[in-house]
């Protein structure tokens, strides 16, 4: 009995430092290949990163990104250390997940600094409108032919289809290229751009809370769709926040 509950507590850490590490299980035969799936709240990084068999592959994207970068290649994923170096600060700035057999993609947020992301050569059906949002420095996305570019044509400077592939490039500032989003803030509130087809309302310095109407501090508004903080009102719902928006309430056009 003893020699059986060891073998299982022996199977139990096995298990447990697969998932730490952040290895696919796909050759196991425990995961889905095509459901994107990432385990433990502080190794969503790792998980996202080698999602894929194999290395980002020479020649494509965000290889290209990673050599002019001087970034580090870490599965599918090209990472740059923060200039403070402090342990586990490196972020990644391009993921290419393509070519992977992925039928679906549900939470690319571990890679929101990323400015190139690749999922072409997947049979993606479609995708989620809020997958890119927050994804303010994006500016190379590379997408299946069948897909189209999030936020439409008119939130990229340039879009093409080569093939199978959908090029968007150079994601557009929202706020910029709109006139009227500025009537959409309230007063002592500016636009800023918060992905592709998404932008947010900030209080200006000294003013926060509903509307923007209390000074001191700093809080967002807009009378949109998503809310964040713990604002509730009319026509506003709490929706996830992203981590490095807190307080801040982000709209889709």
């Amino acid at each position: 009995l003893r020699v059986k509950k060891i073998f299982f507590l022996k199977h139990l850490l096995q298990k447990a430092t697969v998932a730490r590490l952040g290895y696919s299980l796909v050759d196991k035969g425990v995961v889905n290949s095509s459901v994107l799936c990432i385990c433990g709240p502080q190794q969503q990084q790792v998980g996202l990163c080698h999602l894929c068999n194999g290395p980002v592959q020479n020649g494509t994207a965000v290889s290209q990104l990673c050599s002019a970068s001087a970034g580090l290649i870490d599965g599918r994923c090209c990472l740059l250390r923060k200039e403070n170096n402090i342990r586990d600060a490196d972020y990644v700035i391009g993921l290419d997940l393509s070519n992977c057999s992925l039928s679906r993609v549900e939470d690319l947020q571990d890679a929101f600094n990323a400015t190139t992301v690749d999922l072409s050569l997947n049979p993606i059906a479609n995708l989620d409108d809020s997958l890119f949002e927050g994804f303010i420095q994006l500016a190379n996305l590379i997408l299946p032919a069948n897909l189209v570019c999030p936020g439409g044509n008119a939130s990229w400077d340039k879009v093409k289809v080569k093939g199978e592939t959908h090029f968007c490039e150079g994601q557009k500032n929202i706020c910029n290229q709109t006139g009227y989003l500025s009537s959409d803030c309230p007063d002592n509130s500016f636009c800023a751009p918060y992905g592709p087809g998404f932008f947010q309302c900030s209080c200006v310095d000294d003013f926060h809370g509903y509307k923007c109407l209390r000074e001191a501090g700093r809080v967002s508004y807009s009378p949109g769709v998503r809310a964040s903080s713990g604002l509730h009102g009319p026509g506003l719902h709490p929706a996830m926040v992203h981590p490095k928006t807190q307080g801040h309430i982000s709209l889709r056009l």
